[in-house]
């Protein structure tokens, strides 16, 4: 197995493996277990979980992360967004952005809840 070094912008070297198949530099090399062989992700076929998600599970996970940025731990529509309090140092217009953009994607979400259930959407 060969290991590749690179020079970074900022001074320091970073290693790298060498795919044995593709010869691509690779931070990880994954075992394959019908082969018994060390190949990067592109040869080993793998992709990241975030790629084999649906658009609704998508959107959940962004309005789980906008609502954590306001400090919320409830589950997705808890608290409601009128019970929602502004960050200690989070600007009043960033504030607001933010809630704008929950309310857009939680209405997204049950959008596509909807869709997925043979419902009309609300």
């Amino acid at each position: 197995m060969e290991l590749l070094l690179t020079t970074c912008h900022l001074g320091g070297q970073r290693h790298w493996f060498a795919c044995p198949d593709c010869c691509r530099r690779a931070a990880i090399l994954y075992l394959l277990p019908a082969t018994e062989r060390f190949t990067c992700r592109l040869c080993a076929g793998l992709n990241y979980a975030s790629q084999q998600q649906s658009r609704e599970d998508t959107l959940i996970d962004r309005a789980h992360k906008l609502r954590a940025r306001l400090g919320c731990t409830g589950g997705l529509f808890r608290p409601s967004l009128s019970e929602l309090k502004k960050p200690r140092y989070m600007r009043w217009p960033k504030f607001w952005e933010t809630l704008h953009q929950l309310n857009y994607l939680e209405q997204q979400v049950v959008a596509e809840m909807c869709a997925s259930l043979n419902l009309p959407p609300p």
